[in-house]
């Protein structure tokens, strides 16, 4: 389920901040959510 991914991907970069790589995002939301990013984006 997509909104469980979104969820999760949430959770890591608001509590875990200090461990997120900001590329390891930016691919996750190119390659897994890109429909996402691409409504964000606009």
């Amino acid at each position: 389920m997509p909104g469980a991914s979104v969820a999760g991907l949430r959770n890591v970069v608001v509590h875990d901040y200090f461990r997120v790589e900001p590329r390891l995002v930016l691919d996750i939301m190119d390659y897994q959510f890109a429909d996402l990013a691409a409504a964000l984006r606009a």
